[in-house]
């Protein structure tokens, strides 16, 4: 009798046992998913503009391309069409989106690398025209901003939709 008393009393220690390790574990998950920023891109208004970043995710790429009109919808309809990339740059390893220094259009930070154009300036940007700048992140999501030049500056253009 004693020790099927001593067996209930072990097997309850180890269901409470479970018990807040899960909650426990749930609580880390929950609390790393609150702390995870997507990357979100600014400009300063220039031409050319300057690129801010901020997130907690390992930003991998900034790039900058032109927006074809068809590109100019809502995310889910958005199709995939592969328009020339203007220009591209590169961080070192492990930099977070919170840690890029603002990136002027067409000057390299130090230490980045520019992959596009292989060599020298890439194309002024053009009146009129509308420009998405962004690249893909890890441990968040990455972000973009839609923009165009107007009277002389960068102007942000609000996305169909959001986001």
């Amino acid at each position: 009798m004693m020790t099927r008393r001593i067996d209930l009393c072990l097997a309850r220690r180890y269901f409470l046992s479970l018990i807040v390790l899960g909650c426990l574990a749930s609580t880390l998950f929950l609390v790393g998913c609150l702390f995870e920023r997507d990357t979100v891109v600014s400009i300063d208004g220039n031409n050319p503009p300057t690129f801010r970043l901020k997130g907690s995710g390992y930003q991998d790429f900034i790039a900058v391309h032109e927006l074809s009109s068809k590109e100019i919808v809502p995310l889910p309809e958005r199709p995939v069409i592969d328009t020339p990339t203007l220009w591209e740059i590169w961080p070192p390893d492990g930099l977070t989106a919170d840690q890029w220094p603002p990136a002027k259009y067409g000057q390299v930070p130090s230490g980045f690398k520019q992959k596009i154009p292989e060599h020298g300036k890439p194309p002024s940007l053009e009146e009129g025209k509308m420009y998405e700048a962004g690249g893909p992140a890890s441990n968040a999501n990455g972000g973009s901003i839609w923009f165009k030049i107007q009277n002389g500056k960068s102007v942000e253009i609000p996305k169909p939709g959001g986001r």
